[in-house]
């Protein structure tokens, strides 16, 4: 059969299209404004105060893109991989997943977190947290246990929800390797996580922004800020 390449019946563009792909976008970036909006959220509640209140100002970024606005592909990838091992744990004997994204938070500290699962092991209250890393950070979680801003996000999601057993899955997005970590309330992490909130509340309702932590923009954070030209206004 002879293979036919005017397929005029088939369009990636046109009204039909452009109307998806706009209200797809808009989708998107509402969702990726719920995640940066006025709220501190415990994701990224380890960076600079700084690159922090920007979002909370709803400043425009330089653009470049933050770790935490997710593109189109990722939003979808991630949340399929939280949802296989959300099913995965529900079928584990004595383990029930009562609730799936949902959202704790903490109003006097103006503080959210999204938590992928919470249910029980046995009967232990307890909360999923699922992440896909690259190869790399897999096999450097692998080494070298779980970095200072993943156990600073989970803490503060069991402290919100008021839980004492949290479970962090990573998947590696290459192999589908994962590494499981069973962590249980540190209270100077939760008490830092509070004196940091309330600092920057307090610049908040002043308006104001903190001084610089870093001496120059070369810093490692610095580099990768979605602030980074107006902070050093450059």
């Amino acid at each position: 059969m002879q293979k036919n390449n005017n397929l005029s019946f088939i369009k990636s563009d046109g009204e039909v299209i452009d109307f998806l792909k706009e209200n797809i976008d808009n989708v998107l970036k509402r969702r990726n404004f719920e995640i940066i909006g006025e709220v501190y959220n415990t994701r990224n509640i380890t960076e600079c105060d700084r690159r922090i209140l920007y979002r909370a100002y709803g400043v425009k970024s330089d653009g470049i893109k933050s770790e935490i606005e997710f593109s189109k592909n990722d939003i979808f990838s991630e949340n399929a991989i939280k949802e296989k091992w959300l099913t995965i744990f529900e079928d584990i004997l004595n383990v029930k997943v009562r609730e799936t994204f949902i959202t704790a938070s903490d109003c006097n500290y103006n503080l959210i977190g999204e938590i992928d699962g919470a249910g029980v092991i046995g009967n232990k209250p307890v909360i999923f947290m699922i992440r896909k890393v690259n190869h790399e950070e897999f096999e450097n979680i692998s080494k070298n246990e779980i970095n200072r801003k993943d156990k600073v996000d989970i803490l503060a999601k069991m402290w919100m929800i008021e839980v004492k057993h949290g479970i962090l899955l990573y998947e590696d997005g290459n192999t589908n390797d994962y590494q499981l970590f069973h962590v249980t309330p540190y209270e100077p992490i939760i008490q830092s996580v509070c004196t940091k909130c309330k600092r920057l509340e307090d610049h908040r309702i002043l308006g104001k922004l903190p001084d610089r932590p870093y001496k120059d923009a070369l810093g490692t954070e610095c580099l990768s800020c979605e602030f980074k030209l107006k902070c050093w206004d450059k």
